[in-house]
């Protein structure tokens, strides 16, 4: 079950993914969570290992934005925080143990990756 789960988020990830030309998923993080076998704790160090990298990406495409959209900074910066609130209630629902944890992480992992794509797509655009 644990692994359909996976295979679902990933072909949502994918299929949500293809409305620009952009990264999703690495390739160390989807062979890191093929050979996890289910082990929760695993597949919980190879998406805390991709969250990382994910974010840094984040910020790096989100303060090209920023800076790009001139007159439009206090605007962007609204729209950044107004997406880390929705991110936290759409992925911490102050769940309880390893499995809800992991859950919670790879929605983070997601939300992250769409929006770095969102913000790159707009600076590419420009």
């Amino acid at each position: 079950m644990m692994r359909l789960a996976f295979i679902g988020g990933m072909a949502w990830a994918l299929l949500a993914g293809s409305a620009y030309a952009q990264e999703s998923y690495s390739k160390q993080y989807i062979q890191c969570s093929n050979h996890a076998y289910g082990q929760t704790s695993v597949l919980q160090k190879c998406v805390n290992k991709e969250l990382k990298q994910q974010q840094k990406r984040l910020k790096k495409s989100y303060k090209s934005h920023y800076r790009a959209s001139g007159a439009h900074q206090a605007n962007i910066a609204q729209q950044h925080a107004l997406w880390e609130q929705r991110l936290k209630q759409q992925c911490y629902r102050g769940m309880n143990g390893d499995v809800a944890k992991l859950q919670q992480s790879r929605c983070t992992l997601a939300q992250v990756i769409d929006q770095a794509n969102y913000y790159q797509s707009k600076f590419i655009a420009r």
